[in-house]
């Protein structure tokens, strides 16, 4: 029995390093450390782990006393030893107590569940009692399966913990502090428990089912507060990033109203313009060159003249691509642009800028990181094909990486409209976009990114579909969305 109740205790150890090794491999994945101070962090963790077997051997702390050191511990030394913001620090910090209050006592409690289940169903006798053996051996069990859900917070938390520039800090503050307020509940009960008082019979129950109880009651406290922690850290996440679209969204909204403005303006002068050249004649006659000049710098700057022209059949949208052609002409890209949109149809004006404004930026943002500027380039085609709209955007990335904001998935709309709208476009997108790759995504159309983000909400709510290729340095997108044109097809103005 004694080699027994040895091996059990190195089984407890081998979960508490475990756990050790888990919590350095999130904490370096999402924060980052020298490797000194990672393994400096392990050999710690480890050691406090060990000391608090030894003071529960010993039982000179108090319980409360004793957890509450360890987490201050803790969290100084992921403050201490890690880099990123303090906030972001604070709720790596939360995360893992949270994971390791929560979720060791759970499992723990739910193996001596089961093991005072299977020697009372072996061996019944009454007042059977779980010996140490017992509760170091479903420790060990329940601390190897903590350190594996650690490990599965690694894909959660990069929900939490990216996105740093775009987070204020008080944003990971409020998250964390409810995390320690469930770790501190699960400690309380875990103090009740060591004492016996969590839940009992009231006597006319021997103490074997006395233990039962405890350790139900722990299980469904410690399920509870993971599924509210769970819960509440997901319900934060999909807000935030509903308010980062919106803000996107007013952005982008507010530039496209200056685009607008100046398209206006430019065509005013472009209106007065034979006034405008009446009065420079007669200052060149005159050879007034000073005031000629500042005249002409006046027009320049008034009209934005030089900044080339893109004909799409809207007008906001023909700024928005000469802004977007100057800005890549800037970068030493090629810019080829041929777009025509029809004159009315079901598409917002805005969600025309959303769509081609956001896959623009992607573009652009991709060829500037290539080092050989010859090889780069955008090619932006678009226009009707059997009552849809057809978008082509190419253009050279870098080998070796990704295109900016990730890439998505095929995006089909949650019935908004019409299934006709949404089977016309599949139906032509067998033919135009069958050579595309389609990029899977969770099966719930999520992507990387705000800007792409935004342009897959777009599709969906128009069920359109999106693909995305990429291939010999070439990134290729293609969007489809149905039309339900108002006017003739044939009512286009032609693209230059």
């Amino acid at each position: 029995m004694e080699a027994w109740e040895s091996v059990t205790v190195d089984v407890a150890m081998a979960g508490l390093l475990a756990v050790s090794g888990a919590q350095c491999i999130f904490l370096q994945k999402f924060l980052g450390a020298a490797k000194w101070k990672a393994g400096l962090f392990f050999l710690l963790q480890a050691a406090g782990y060990s000391l608090t077997v030894f003071w529960d051997g010993w039982g000179r702390f108090p319980y409360l006393l004793r957890a509450a050191a360890h987490h201050l511990v803790f969290l100084w030394l992921v403050l201490l030893l890690f880099r990123g913001s303090r906030g972001r620090r604070l709720l790596a910090a939360s995360l893992l107590l949270a994971a390791y209050v929560l979720g060791g006592p759970f499992w723990e409690s739910l193996f001596c569940l089961l093991l005072l289940l299977g020697i009372h169903a072996a061996a019944p006798e009454p007042g059977l009692v779980l010996g140490a053996w017992g509760g170091c051996l479903a420790a060990g069990l329940g601390l190897a399966l903590t350190a594996l859900g650690i490990l599965g917070l690694c894909r959660f938390g990069s929900c939490c913990l990216d996105g740093e520039e775009e987070r204020p800090g008080s944003w990971y503050v409020l998250l964390a502090v409810p995390l320690l307020g469930f770790s501190g509940v699960a400690d309380v009960a875990g103090w009740g428990a060591s004492h016996g008082i969590l839940v009992r019979s009231g006597g006319w129950l021997d103490i074997y089912y006395d233990q039962l109880l405890s350790y139900g009651g722990m299980c469904i406290l410690t399920a509870l507060a993971m599924a509210a922690a769970g819960f509440y850290l997901r319900g934060m996440v999909q807000m935030e990033r509903e308010q980062q679209k919106s803000r996107r969204y007013q952005a982008q909204l507010a530039v496209y109203r200056m685009l607008e403005e100046q398209h206006r303006q430019s065509e005013s002068l472009r209106h007065d313009m034979k006034n405008h050249i009446l009065a420079l004649t007669g200052l060149w006659e005159g050879q007034e060159w000073e005031r000629l000049g500042e005249y002409l710098g006046q027009l320049t700057q008034a009209g934005g003249l030089g900044s080339g022209q893109e004909a799409t059949g809207n007008r906001v949208v023909d700024t928005l691509l000469c802004q977007k052609g100057q800005t890549a002409r800037e970068e030493g890209i090629s810019w080829e642009c041929c777009v025509n949109l029809p004159s009315e149809c079901r598409i917002r004006e805005m969600d025309w800028c959303i769509l081609l404004g956001n896959l623009m930026d992607n573009a652009i943002r991709a060829c500037s990181q290539l080092a050989e500027k010859e090889r780069r380039f955008i090619c932006l085609k678009g226009g009707r094909v059997k009552g849809c709209f057809l978008l082509e955007v190419e253009n050279s990335v870098a080998e070796g990486r990704s295109q900016p904001d990730g890439v998505m998935r095929q995006a089909e709309g949650a019935g908004k409209h019409p299934d006709g709208a949404k089977h016309q476009a599949e139906d032509v997108g067998r033919k135009h976009l069958g050579g595309g790759r389609q990029h899977e995504g969770d099966g719930k159309g999520e992507v990387y990114g705000i800007g792409l983000r935004n342009v897959q909400d777009l599709v969906e709510r128009y069920n359109g579909i999106l693909r995305t290729e990429r291939r010999d340095g070439v990134f290729a997108a293609s969007v489809l969305l149905p039309l339900e044109l108002v006017e003739p097809a044939q009512d286009m103005k032609p693209a230059v």
